[in-house]
């Protein structure tokens, strides 16, 4: 048993060193993890923006619009998480490519 435990303890520093390293890289204004990062993450929160206006126009929902205020309450929700969520992919697309731009230029 002690030996599980000190192999889980080296797991859990190893992991934690893994997870610090990654976000020091994510940091860094020239790395191209960051740039890779920003455009996933961009393109994930668009497709997310893209669900929640289908949900929104989606004759099926969580909470039925029959039921007084929480019918229009998880719409509106739907509807504000969409919007934040697009802003920010926006941004999170454009600052990935103003990063490649910068990294090209460097090469």
């Amino acid at each position: 048993m002690q030996e599980f435990f000190s192999f889980m303890k080296v797991a859990v520093i190893t992991i934690g060193v893994v997870i610090v390293l990654f976000f020091i890289l994510l940091a860094m204004p020239q790395s191209r993890l960051r740039v890779f990062t920003l455009k996933i993450f961009g393109w994930g929160l668009n497709a997310f923006t893209g669900l929640c206006i289908l949900y929104v126009i989606n004759p099926i929902d969580i909470l039925p619009d029959v039921i007084p205020l929480l019918g229009q309450v998880d719409d509106a929700a739907a509807i504000l998480s969409g919007l934040f969520s697009g802003i920010a992919g926006i941004i999170a697309v454009t600052q990935g490519r103003k990063g490649g731009q910068r990294l090209a230029e460097l090469e």
